[in-house]
């Protein structure tokens, strides 16, 4: 039995195919394992937008009766009261010292040469990265999400700051779609900080493929097994 905080094993380098192959297996292990909850969080999306909060066997009875099934939905007025909440008092990203090292930064502005706390010089940094990612709206839409159906989404990822050199910078996301991220299943963190793989899926025009992959070989799925074939 290992301990947790153990350093992860460094992988062997694979060819194209072999990263291909696990990324499919992987993908077919992920869709399985989350297909479950992915079920329970699609039927609180519907129960949110009124369309299954009568019971099926009522509903047919009711309907089979010639009666009508009235539903006064009123679940989005108790979301927007947990939403409205967390809008007003936004989450941000808070940088505190844990020891001396690279503590102070000799700081240079117009009244002279002082010192700054580095704490302070990281959290300003952090705070950057969070206007330049217009990360409170994706605050918004990841906690919408977790709020109607216990899954909401935030990546941090890199991109590059213009097209004329190779610097990139930090940027913060949410998920557009809840039911495209397919996370490593045995993780056990919270954060999902401890997961091995992650995928994040999007259909896209062949058109814009093509723009955006020129030299890219469209493969085929003929010669998968049936359940890679049925996930692809």
């Amino acid at each position: 039995m290992k301990p947790m905080d153990s350093k992860p094993l460094k992988e062997a380098a694979r060819s194209d195919e072999d990263v291909l192959r696990l990324a499919r297996e992987r993908g077919v292990t992920a869709a399985s394992a989350w297909n479950d909850n992915f079920k329970a969080a699609e039927d609180d999306v519907d129960f949110v937008e009124g369309k299954n909060q009568w019971p099926e066997a009522v509903r047919q009875y009711r309907e089979n009766a010639g009666q009508t099934c009235l539903t006064l939905n009123n679940v989005p007025t108790f979301i927007e009261r947990v939403t409205g909440e967390q809008r007003q008092n936004q989450p941000g990203i808070h940088v505190h010292a844990a020891d001396d090292f690279g503590a102070n930064y000799d700081f240079i502005d117009g009244k002279g040469k002082r010192k700054v706390r580095g704490a302070n010089v990281l959290e300003g940094i952090v705070r950057a990265i969070q206007f330049n990612s217009n990360a409170e709206d994706h605050y918004d839409r990841a906690h919408q999400h977790a709020v109607e159906s216990g899954l909401g989404w935030l990546r941090v990822f890199t991109r590059y700051a213009n097209a004329k050199d190779f610097d990139q910078e930090l940027v913060i996301a949410s998920v557009k779609n809840r039911w495209s991220v397919l996370m490593d299943p045995d993780a056990e963190q919270p954060d999902m900080s401890d997961a091995k793989y992650g995928f994040v899926g999007t259909s896209i025009l062949r058109s814009e493929f093509d723009a955006r992959y020129p030299t890219a070989r469209v493969g085929g799925i003929d010669g998968l097994p049936e359940d890679q074939r049925n996930f692809w």
